[in-house]
């Protein structure tokens, strides 16, 4: 339950910084974590967290979404570095140096 919250409230925040004219998709980066994140038997995308992103993000905002998957510690790194946009986890004092996490969703 926490950690989607975590997960909302990073979409929250993004949404809001990224401007519905811009058409250079999100990155969103993750590791197979089934039920949050997942790739299915063809190779999709998929899980609750994708769901969510997908729908606030693609549907509603009309922002293009690019989904990779990585091994966790990856993941970390390219968010650190700004290769990639978001990832949806737990907040730490760590990620919070180079990520921007809010308490509400």
């Amino acid at each position: 339950m926490r950690l989607s919250r975590v997960a909302l409230s990073l979409l929250l925040l993004l949404a809001i910084n990224v401007s519905a004219a811009a058409q250079e998709p999100v990155r969103f980066v993750f590791t197979c974590y089934e039920p949050a994140n997942y790739l299915d038997e063809a190779g999709v995308a998929t899980g609750f967290f994708v769901d969510i992103i997908r729908e606030a993000l693609e549907v509603r905002l009309g922002v293009p979404v690019e989904m990779a998957v990585y091994p966790w510690p990856r993941c970390q790194y390219m968010v650190e570095e700004g290769l990639a946009d978001m990832m949806a986890t737990i907040p730490t004092a760590e990620r919070r140096d180079y990520a921007v996490v809010v308490d509400t969703p």
